[in-house]
């Protein structure tokens, strides 16, 4: 059920970019043009159209090297169907599993903290992977 999303889905992920954000176009093409080669992009698709989405931008804090959710979208007409849960929950362990110290984001708005947190997120919004093994 989850994939990720490649460069042939460049302009799905614009559209729903764009109906989900309302932002500016040219934030979006900027991205696309110069940020998204080297972004991870777990996707989730429903009968080849994807409906739900994020990206996973390199970050670090001090020595340890994370990702950052960035741009977490879900289309209107599929949400409420946990599968922005199931996203969160697959970069965390694809983060755990590749080497990456913690997940991270920062919330659009301040109705989502409620959301992260019972997704595992604390309020500094980080969620651990193997720095939760007894090491903070």
């Amino acid at each position: 059920m989850i994939e990720f999303a490649g460069k042939q889905d460049i302009n799905a992920l614009k559209q729903m970019w764009q109906s989900v954000f309302l932002e500016d176009e040219e934030v979006t093409e900027y991205f696309f043009q110069n940020i998204y080669a080297d972004v991870v992009t777990p996707a989730i698709r429903i009968e080849k159209e994807i409906v739900s989405s994020l990206f996973l931008l390199d970050c670090k804090i001090g020595e340890y090297k994370g990702k950052c959710v960035y741009c977490a979208m879900t289309k209107y007409n599929h949400r409420g169907k946990g599968y922005m849960k199931k996203l969160l929950d697959f970069s965390y362990e694809w983060c755990k599993d590749n080497g990456y110290d913690f997940l991270t984001l920062v919330p659009a708005e301040k109705s989502l903290f409620d959301y992260y947190a019972k997704c595992g997120f604390t309020p500094f919004g980080v969620r651990r992977t193997h720095i939760m093994n007894g090491e903070t």
